[in-house]
């Protein structure tokens, strides 16, 4: 392959031996004939694989190249291959009738022997350089093309892996782009060529499995005949299945980690329904394969063209899909997946498709320069001709009235719905890719090649250019209720203006162009979809809310049903897939910018609320899933707590700021009282006060309508723990080696200071009569609200990390560093000093009958104690350290979490149930929702995730997985075979 392939007349042999000098001094290489030959065939063989492998055709204009027909079949072959041409006149004097049509598309370059040669020179090399990788690769791709045609097409020469992704890639871009120069015929068909061959491919790989499977089963068969061979035989079989469950479960992990969501369920289904058959292998994991399937899975319908989808768009009432695709045609298709009509008309490249706001028509666009109107039963109404390039887009006012179209002649042009030309705007200076009206109709916005957007009214004025994108803008959007704009392009960007055109959020994620955006139906979700193949959901704040991975190729379009429930998406695989607009058994709560460190239920559990060290806490509501940014702490939102109403939030931060909210979010008073870090708030029993306490040696007690009522101060060294007693008017603070007991009228009624080491834990009994502490000092205390030491235990030896009473009072149960968890009367005699952890114990918890201890330990594993301190289960399964351990309320659940980023669910007699995967780091902390249906857990990944436990179970996973695949496969003419049997029993 060369850089250029140089065409011109012998007569102007000598100048094009200048031309070639220069280009060698710079480093390209150039095909030149130099030979005067007869025109054999194997010599024109030559001359056409040199045009086939060269970057760029030079053709060198004179009298006699023009007139010259071995030229004229130069420029041809050029031609007929794409080739990007580039013409350059050394002497004039031709007869312009005779010039090729395809010569006068392109600029000249004049290098007569007045021209100064250098300068024309520097232009050619610019030229030269221009979209160099998109031309290289147009070179690189029409040699393989060529030979894999002259060879008979054979599946061998097709690409394979990366090389066809990133050239099936390449040839959506270019002719979405209109990349010159332009993919040749041969280009289409070999690429689409080694699509069909990997999916034929594919299907023979199954049907080979089948068939393997059917012989070792007929071998299985005879064995189990044959005599003294039948036990071993079944065994063989037996281990056989086991090990095809194990290598399913495999794939199924394999392929959700590379993004293939669809193919992950099917896999673990399939997994799922042999381990139903044939149990034996773990069920743990096939469990956990098919729960990261389907709470993964957001696909529900695949619908296909011949080639890669170019469109899509819903019908206003929902009913409806129209498709268009590269092979220039429309489809239209029930919300279910039937395919009604095709419609055909366009002679190239179809652009846009959209729906009349009455639903009743359908308008399309195409790079024949044409718009065309179609009914809904698929037959052309009329045909829109006067742009003089490419219609790039189209849009109707909110009315039905206008049509707006725009187009590469860099024009945006206003019709009736008759078809009648109303105006004409003028102002860009590239082509223009995108035209939007606002939902009052009274605004146009437009935009393109030029990195601006334009906003236009009605009779065309130019009101308002917006500038901010660095590369051409693809798409635009006005959100419903009109006060936004939403915008995205090449620079890899989305960016969110008011309408007077401020820039509001530039939204970073992508990593590559974004090619189309949406705002949902209600408003508060922008979805975006990219050349990183991904889709992405944010906030209309500018936050990432998801990103849906699934699609093999660019996503080239989406939008969402008119309902808000489904986001259909076009992307370069050839497909269109319909996808769930929410998650249903696992929703992530994306949206922190650093690690979640803490998450709490609402009291009612409609709200969850979560900090982090993004210095900010947020709200989410749980029916909807919508969050709300408590934004103001300079500092990390170190504590967050619901008043026992649920009706105010409080919130405090390291900079010694507290904030009080409501339940919506809404800010009600700035705190600015403590000058160090705030490291606990609590609410009093009746809602009426709440306490903070600091680093700063004190504790302060406010109203909660803001007003401070009291500073509590005395405190020796950093405050970290507050508690009000239960029923009784007291407030217990921690700091350093001492708990202080307070009034609520500020009073100081005893401090508790007998510990000589930190206090690490103290918590109220049951009966609220009694408090214990736990110490570095080795020691546990436990005292009277008098502040008398009734009873003091612990060797010295080993430092506290937790403790608890048992719901009834009478024991406490304390974890320590020193691997061992000891059990305690409250009159402080050791029952139990229980031995059995390998590393330190970090929680402990009583059942909620009270008949259970509960212990996790940086040896990564849970135990179970009975109150004789017998070992009832040692619960394995975590590969790292545990660091958090809670029980649901009816006593029935256990979740535990730690650093191997994984959530473990366990029955009370120590089964485990599920593992639960979908952080990506340490999770710091697990919370039971007040009904028990619901797990939340806050992570280093900077998520929190709600885990609907119902819908997680085994049996309600394989239901859900096959209701899926059934209307998945619904309108597939052949699903695989091997896939028929995974749900027909389910």
């Amino acid at each position: 392959m060369t850089d250029v392939f140089i065409s011109y007349s012998r007569k102007d042999k000598a100048f094009v031996q200048v031309l070639n000098q220069a280009l060698a001094n710079s480093k390209y290489d150039a095909w030149v004939d130099w030979e005067n030959i007869p025109l054999t065939a194997d010599w024109w063989e030559e001359i056409k694989a040199g045009i086939e492998g060269a970057d760029t055709f030079i053709f060198v204009i004179s009298p006699d190249s023009i007139a010259s027909k071995v030229c004229g079949q130069e420029i041809d072959h050029a031609v007929e291959n794409n080739k990007r041409l580039l013409p350059i006149v050394y002497r004039e004097g031709f007869d312009m009738s005779l010039v090729r049509p395809a010569l006068g598309k392109h600029n000249w370059l004049f290098f007569k022997e007045d021209n100064d040669f250098d300068q024309a020179f520097a232009s050619l090399v610019n030229a030269l350089n221009t979209d160099l990788s998109h031309v290289k690769t147009h070179t690189r791709l029409l040699v393989k093309a060529q030979e894999w045609d002259k060879k008979h097409r054979r599946d061998d020469l097709l690409l394979r892996g990366d090389e066809f992704v990133i050239s099936e890639n390449w040839l959506v871009e270019a002719l979405d782009q209109q990349k010159e120069p332009l993919p040749a015929v041969l280009h289409k068909e070999y690429i689409q060529a080694g699509r069909e061959a990997q999916e034929r491919e594919i299907k023979q790989e199954k049907r080979r499995i089948l068939i393997l499977r059917s012989l070792v089963g007929i071998l299985s068969l005879a064995l189990l005949g044959a005599v003294g061979l039948g036990a071993h035989a079944y065994n063989l079989w037996r281990k056989g299945e086991i090990a095809q469950i194990t290598n399913l479960e495999e794939k199924s992990k394999a392929q959700f980690l590379a993004g293939q969501n669809t193919d992950a369920l099917i896999t673990a289904l399939d997994a799922s329904h042999k381990w139903e058959k044939y149990p034996g292998s773990d069920l743990t994991f096939v469990y956990q394969a098919l729960q990261q399937a389907v709470s993964g899975i957001r696909e529900i319908k695949v619908l296909k063209h011949k080639y890669a989808t170019r469109r899509v768009a819903f019908s206003p009432d929902g009913t409806l899909l129209a498709t268009a695709s590269y092979d220039d045609t429309i489809k239209l298709w029930s919300r279910d997946g039937e395919l009604l009509h095709t419609l055909i008309g366009h002679t190239d490249y179809l652009r846009r498709i959209v729906f009349s706001p009455d639903g009743k028509t359908l308008l399309s666009s195409s790079d024949d320069q044409t718009l065309k109107l179609w009914s809904l039963e698929g037959e052309l109404i009329r045909t829109l001709t006067g742009h003089e390039d490419v219609v790039s887009a189209i849009a109707f006012s909110p009315d039905g009235a206008t049509i707006a179209s725009a187009s590469a002649d860099q024009t945006v042009k206003l019709w009736n719905s008759e078809g009648d030309l109303l105006h004409t705007l003028t102002n860009h200076t590239e082509r223009v890719w995108r035209v939007a009206f606002s939902p009052d109709g009274k605004t146009i916005a437009s935009a393109g090649g030029d990195d601006t957007i334009k906003l236009w009214n009605l009779d065309g004025q130019l009101l308002h250019t917006l500038t901010g994108h660095t590369a051409d803008v693809w798409d635009i959007r006005f959100s419903p209720d009109g006060q936004t704009l939403a915008s995205c392009g090449d620079d890899n960007t989305v960016r969110l203006w008011d309408i007077d055109g401020k820039l509001l959020h530039t939204l970073s994620g992508h990593e590559g162009t974004v090619r189309r955006l949406r705002f949902s139906p209600d408003g508060q979700t922008i979805a975006s979809v990219s050349n990183d193949s991904t889709i992405k959901l944010w906030t209309i704040d500018g936050q990432l809310k998801q990103t849906l991975i699934g699609h093999r190729g660019i996503v080239t379009y989406l939008n969402f049903s008119p309902d808000g429930q489904n986001i259909a998406s076009t992307s370069a695989d050839k497909t269109i897939k319909l996808w769930t607009a929410e998650g249903e058994l696992v929703e992530t709560l994306s949206g922190h910018n650093a690690f979640t460190n803490h998450v709490v239920f609402s009291p009612d559990g409609n709200i969850l609320a979560s900090s982090s060290g993004d210095d900010t806490a947020r709200l989410w509501k749980l029916s909807s899933y919508t969050q709300v940014v408590l934004k103001g702490h300079k500092s990390f939102a170190r504590a967050i707590s619901f008043s026992p109403d649920g009706q105010t939030i409080a919130t405090a931060s390291d900079s010694g700021f507290l904030r009080l909210w409501t339940k919506d979010g809404d800010l009600l008073h700035t705190l600015d009282s403590h000058d160090n870090i705030i490291r606990s708030v609590d609410f009093s029993p009746d809602g009426q006060l709440f306490a903070s306490v600091s680093n700063d040696a004190t504790a302060k007690i406010w109203r909660v309508n803001g007003e401070l009522l009291h500073t509590l101060e005395g405190n020796e060294g950093n405050g970290w723990r507050i508690s009000f007693h239960p029923d009784r008017q007291l407030l217990a603070v921690a700091s350093g080696n001492t708990i202080r007991l307070w009034d609520l009228e500020g009073k100081l009624l005893h401090s508790l200071d007998e510990h000589t080491g930190t206090i690490q834990w103290f918590e109220f009994s049951t009966d609220g009569e009694k408090l214990a502490s736990v110490s570095t000092d080795g020691t546990v205390k436990i005292w009277n609200l008098d502040g008398e030491i009734l009873n003091s235990f612990g060797n010295g030896e080993s430092g506290y990390n937790d403790v608890m009473f048992s719901p009834d009072g009478k024991l406490i149960a304390a974890a320590r560093d020193d691997n061992t968890l000891q059990v305690w009367t409250v009159e402080g005699e050791l029952l139990h000093n229980l031995i059995g952890h390998e590393a330190p114990v970090t929680n402990v918890i009583f059942s909620p009958d009270g008949q259970t201890i509960i212990s996790g330990s940086f040896d990564g594993t849970l135990r179970l104690w009975n109150l004789e301190g017998e070992l009832l289960s040692v619960l394995k399964g975590h590969t790292d350290e545990i660091w958090w351990v809670a029980i649901s309320s009816d006593g029935q659940l256990i979740a535990s979490v730690g650093q191997d980023a994984t959530v473990k669910l366990w029955t009370i007699e120590g089964d485990l149930l599920q593992t639960l995967v979908g952080h990506q780091d340490w999770i710091f902390e697990v919370e039971f929702s007040p009904d028990n249906q619901t797990l939340a857990s806050a992570s280093a990944d900077r998520t929190a995730i709600l885990w609907d436990l119902e819908a997680l179970r085994f049996d309600v996973l394989m239901q859900r997985g096959c209701e899926w695949w059934r209307e998945y496969t619904e309108y597939q003419d052949n699903p695989p075979d091997e896939q028929q049997a995974i749900c027909n029993d389910a």
